[in-house]
């Protein structure tokens, strides 16, 4: 079975912070397969650090910290909880701690997400016009900045983050599916400068997916990522 899973939680490493992720970095996988562990006690969120995610393959989107997408977390049940308890690093090992990382997060298939957006009235069809719609409205935000674009590029200090340069939304969809994988290993490239450049591509793709967060229903850019992952027999997704 494909899993997508979101909203893990780890315990803090230390009293000021946690363990975090850059945006499209692929995490840790939790458990090898999909299996209910339920936690047997209360944890005690002041212990905690909270990240929210979706992970779909071996791509992760829409990272935050210290809270979590409201619309994004109505599409799991408490059914697709798991629950680890992994080892960290040495160096994060003291007194107070014996380094054991409680980690758990909601993982379910890539069918039954699309199935529980249809429910909402999130098809494909509606995913794929809102992405147009939504890249239109990219466009012109990008065009109505280009005096800004002009002000940075002349040195000038700016307060406020200009859009990125926008896709076209095959070329998006194309690479959504690239980031969810599978990935290409290092040893499939000629040279190490063209697994770099490949590395970054995936960068980029994470970072326009972020923009498109400021122009597409979030639920459709969840569809829209979904819809990208293999559905063919053998794939391992359903």
């Amino acid at each position: 079975m494909g899993l997508v899973g979101g909203f893990g939680v780890r315990r803090c490493i230390s009293a000021y912070g946690t363990q975090l992720r850059e945006p499209g970095r692929s995490p840790p996988k939790l458990l090898p397969e999909k299996q209910a562990a339920p936690h047997p006690r209360r944890w005690d969120p002041a212990g905690m650090g909270h990240h929210s995610y979706l992970v779909v393959g071996e791509y992760q989107f829409f990272y935050t910290r210290d809270h979590y997408n409201e619309e994004l977390a109505a599409l799991f049940n408490e059914s697709d909880r798991e629950l680890v308890v992994a080892d960290a690093g040495d160096d994060t090992r003291d007194d107070e701690w014996d380094g054991k990382e409680l980690t758990f997060g909601y993982y379910t298939t890539a069918n039954a997400l699309r199935q529980r957006l249809n429910v909402q009235g999130f098809t494909s069809h509606r995913a794929l016009a809102d992405l147009a719609e939504g890249v239109e409205r990219w466009r012109k935000t990008y065009a109505d900045q280009s005096d800004l674009r002009e002000r940075e590029a002349r040195g000038e200090q700016l307060y406020q983050t200009l859009a990125r340069p926008p896709r076209e939304p095959a070329e998006l969809l194309a690479a959504m599916g690239e980031a969810i994988g599978p990935h290409r290993p290092q040893t499939s490239f000629a040279t190490g400068q063209k697994y770099v450049s490949y590395l970054i591509e995936l960068t980029a793709t994470a970072e326009d997916v972020e923009e498109l967060r400021w122009f597409v229903e979030g639920r459709s850019l969840v569809r829209l990522i979904l819809d990208q992952a293999p559905t063919t027999r053998g794939s391992g997704w359903t």
